[in-house]
This record gives C-alpha cells, structure tokens and sequence, in this order.
C-alpha cells in the first residue's frame, strides 16, 4: 500500500483499542540501535494512553477530512509547515526499519528500574505500543523525552499532598503531556515534528558521522579558500551539519563549476569574495558571515517567475519534474 492510503487506514480508525504498553528508549554508550524498558502501569494510566492516541488520531482525521493536511515524502533539508506531514518508506532507509524491527514484543520488554543510572541519564524517548484488532503489527506513538522528566530526580522540587500537608516527593515519578512526535504503523513512520522525530532516532548523530564526508565531497567540488576554517565552522553547529548533508545530497552538486557559483553571487548580489590563490579560483570563507557559502552551495537564492524578484530561502522542495 501507498502512505496515503497506510495514512488514511490508520486515521479512519473511529476508537483505537487494545493492549498498550508504555516503555522507554535509551541509546545507552552510543549504542545504535536503543535498549527499551517497559512501566508497569495501572488500567486507568492505560486508559489515559488511549485516551491521548484517540485525541491525536481524531485531530488528524477532522484535518484530513477538511483538506488540511498535505503528506509529503520524508526529505531531510525540507522544513514543513504545521499541515505538512512527512512519511517515510521504512523499506528505503534500512537504519530506521532496523530499530523498528527491532522493538522487542511487549511481554519481553524488562520492566523499568530507577537504579540503572545509563538507561535513565541516556533516556531519548517513550513509545506507546498499541496491539489492535485493525492490524496484525502493533502501532507506535512515539514522544520525545528525557530524565528531566522524572520528579525526583529533575532540579525542580515535587510537592506532593499526603492528607493534611505538601511533602517532597522522593518516590520515582514521571512526567508525561499529550504530545505524540510520529506514528510507525505497517511499512511506514509519519513525522508529525520533524525536528522531535530526528532526535528521537539519532539523525542528527548521524550527521556528525557524515560530515567529514560530506566535506569531503564539497571540497573536491568547489574550492574554498581557508577550508579548514569553514570546516570547523560547520561541524561544531548542528544546523550546518543538517545543511551539509543537504548539500552533498543535491542532484545538481555534483556537474556545478565556479562559474555557476560566481554567476549566483554576481545575481544576487551576494557578499562573497573570489580570490586566486596558487593558481587557483577560490571562494573565500568569511568568518563574520559563516553561513553565506553554505547558502551559494544549496542554491538558496531564487527568482520568481511571477514577480521577477530574487529570494533568499530556507527550505525548498522541487516541484515539476526537472531534476
């Protein structure tokens, strides 16, 4: 099936019942893939999961219903709007459908104890795992989250009323809202905040393996002078990396020259300096302006065909069917 028909079948779903259970993730010592602990929780705490679910899944039936929602492929240098929803295809990206895969059944999930301190201080998510007649696989409602989050732990003081004063709380105790970051169910996972599923399954960690690859790429691409400078720039801020990678990933990357860069910054204007330095035509790296470079190389300066006036943006999506 399609995500937009996966999509529709798990949103018509009018009351989502069944077994729940609710277990947190932790990528324990940079682990790949995260080590899960389940809470033994009351009926009515399960009740309360279901109740939240519901609510998430009735919102986005009435949106879907009312043209207010647009699915879009998973793309990672794409920023969506609040209508816009990402999917991805878990039989193209084998890291996420390994961790997946690779959720253990509910009833050979450990219960969770507050003494394994590098679960707790690496704690990245919970998951709501719901098996329900309306799917042979179980669906998962998964939420960013973190050892902040626990009472007794966190920097903030827990008042508890015992009958006739407030006391500390000095017993375990979670937080948990209403919140829900993306859904995996059948073949498919739908990021409703993108940056909150990133994080939850590690993307931005990736990037930093990448990087030096992708630098690699830009490097032999297009010379740049006082690379080493550039370089730093890039991998010590997260946003940078997540532009990198968009980068080395453009289909255009690989056939631009300097002439097509000096053209973009002469069209637009731009403040970026070319030098010749050993014989060569370079592009200097100005470290009062450290995005600027960046921006030449995604290409995001364009025209509009409707009012002949230039742009600078920060996410883009091709439409039509040029690559």
């Amino acid at each position: 099936m399609t995500a937009q028909e996966v999509f529709e079948n798990l949103i018509n779903i009018e009351e989502i019942r069944g077994d729940v259970t609710l277990s947190f993730g932790s990528f324990e010592s940079d682990s790949e893939a995260p080590v899960y602990r389940s809470l033994n929780i009351s009926e009515d705490l399960k009740d309360k999961f279901l109740a939240i679910i519901n609510k998430v899944n009735s919102s986005l039936r009435r949106n879907h219903r009312n043209y207010d929602i647009n699915l879009l492929e998973y793309n990672p240098g794409y920023k969506p709007e609040k209508h816009e929803i990402e999917w991805v295809d878990l039989s193209e990206i084998e890291y996420l459908s390994d961790i997946l895969q690779g959720i253990p059944d509910p009833v050979d999930i450990p219960l969770f104890s507050d003494s394994e301190d590098e679960f707790f201080n690496n704690l990245r998510f919970y998951v709501i795992i719901i098996q329900t007649e309306h799917s042979e696989s179980p669906i998962y409602w998964f939420r960013t989250y973190s050892k902040k989050k626990e009472l007794s732990r966190g920097t903030k003081l827990a008042a508890v009323w015992t009958g006739n004063m407030y006391m500390r709380l000095e017993q375990t105790g979670f937080l948990f809202d209403e919140g829900i970051d993306c859904i995996a169910f059948e073949n498919y996972v739908f990021s409703i905040n993108k940056n909150n599923f990133q994080t939850i399954f590690r993307f931005y960690d990736l990037l930093r393996e990448l990087a030096g690859d992708c630098l690699n790429c830009i490097q032999e691409r297009i010379p740049i002078a006082n690379f080493s400078e550039f370089s730093e720039s890039c991998t010590s801020h997260l946003q940078k990396l997540v532009k990198l990678r968009n980068i080395a990933n453009r289909p255009y990357f690989s056939t631009i020259t300097m002439e097509d860069i000096k053209r973009s910054i002469v069209r637009n204007n731009l403040s970026v300096e070319t030098i010749v330095e050993n014989g060569q035509e370079k592009i200097k790296f100005d470290p009062r302006d450290k995005w600027i470079i960046l921006k030449v190389l995604d290409d995001a300066y364009l025209e509009s065909v409707m009012t002949q006036n230039n742009y600078e943006v920060n996410s883009k999506r091709q439409v039509g069917g040029q690559e």
